[in-house]
């Protein structure tokens, strides 16, 4: 499968006074991603009871608002806020919601997300879902859908998102499902201390540049982990329940570089050092690319790299790389790049071959 290049788009993080700015342009956004959908029209929704909704929610503590922007115009936005329990299921469906988030202190609602009619379909939504998580940084999030909008719903469930019950929004308006996920709460806190003082890190290469993955990335890290030949020797394809919370949990965490082309800003891969979780004193690497960017000596260039940086910022640590034994592509690579095979395991019912960087390589 090919990917080629896209139009930049930004996002940008808003806070409540920024919000009430941007009314104009985010009601219009609004108005041309929900073109042509009676149910939206039905339940009563207009882009000026969106403005009424978005000023009433600038007032809760912690409201985040993130815009995605190409050209110089806003092509989507999705906002939300921290909120109780109680606050944002409701008396009458608490009683239903899973104890764990039903007693959680670490809860977000997600309010509205949405994207121009002609920019859909490109992972937009999926960015601005990711990023919006990323300033939130809650263990949950809920948010409203229309039982009707298949686009959207495809999108949630993409996302992990479950079906907690259904919401009446008012005695006379429509009912809409309430959907919960549970995210990878602040992954940087559990990332240990010896990684997290030399983040953030940038390297570069001839032909890459490797920088923090960022909310951006969303859509490279879904296309990575669904791709049944990127994921043939790492268990096959992320299941869909499962991917919103990694997703969640990628940004900004320590160790882990999205690559780069140097010539185009192109995303092809990633490549992450980790802590080793089989001894102590170890650090891991490892790395996924595009189908597309395969065969070209890109991976071999960027792990490299991050075994070098590994080398210089963690010279007590010994590097180790994992893969399975019937991965003789990647088994070439990390010989070519000094690794050597230095132990036989079994892991996920696979024989796996774990690899040793001699000191100084």
């Amino acid at each position: 499968m090919d990917y080629p290049s896209k139009p930049p788009v930004s996002l940008l993080r808003h806070g409540a006074d920024d919000a009430v700015a941007l009314l104009d342009s985010l009601a219009d956004v609004w108005a041309d991603a929900h073109t042509g959908n009676d149910d939206v029209a039905a339940a009563g929704f207009t882009p000026e009871t969106l403005q009424r909704q978005i000023t009433a929610h600038t007032q809760h503590a912690g409201f985040t608002l993130i815009v995605a922007s190409s050209a110089g115009q806003d092509i989507g936005f999705a906002y939300g806020f921290a909120c109780t329990p109680s606050y944002w299921f409701g008396e009458q469906l608490l009683p239903t919601i899973t104890e764990q988030a039903r007693g959680t202190e670490s809860l977000a609602g997600i309010c509205e997300l949405a994207v121009r009619t002609r920019f859909q379909g490109r992972g937009i939504g999926t960015s601005l879902h990711a990023a919006l998580l990323e300033a939130l940084r809650t263990e949950w999030v809920s948010l409203l859908a229309m039982p009707g909008d298949e686009d959207a719903q495809r999108l949630y469930r993409r996302l992990g998102y479950q079906y907690a019950g259904p919401y009446a929004a008012g005695p006379d308006g429509p009912v809409l499902d309430l959907l919960l996920l549970r995210t990878q709460k602040s992954t940087i806190s559990s990332t240990p201390t010896w990684l997290r003082e030399h983040w953030p890190s940038e390297l570069s290469t001839p032909r890459l540049r490797l920088r923090p993955v960022e909310a951006r990335d969303a859509e490279l890290l879904e296309n990575l982990w669904t791709d049944s030949v990127v994921r043939r020797f790492l268990g096959g394809p992320v299941p869909a329940d499962r991917l919103g919370a990694r997703l969640a949990g990628a940004a900004g965490r320590p160790g882990h570089f999205t690559v780069v082309l140097a010539s185009d800003e192109q995303a092809v891969g990633r490549v992450t050092l980790d802590e080793d979780h089989r001894a102590p004193g170890r650090a891991e690497v490892s790395y996924e690319f595009l189908p597309a960017y395969t065969g070209r000596g890109l991976a071999a260039e960027a792990v490299g790299a991050v075994l070098r940086w590994g080398r210089r910022t963690l010279p007590d640590h010994q590097l180790t790389a994992v893969t399975q034994a019937a991965n003789v592509r990647s088994r070439n690579l990390l010989q070519k790049l000094g690794l050597v095979a230095t132990e036989y395991l079994v892991e996920y019912g696979q024989d796996q071959v774990l690899y040793t960087a001699a000191p100084g390589r």
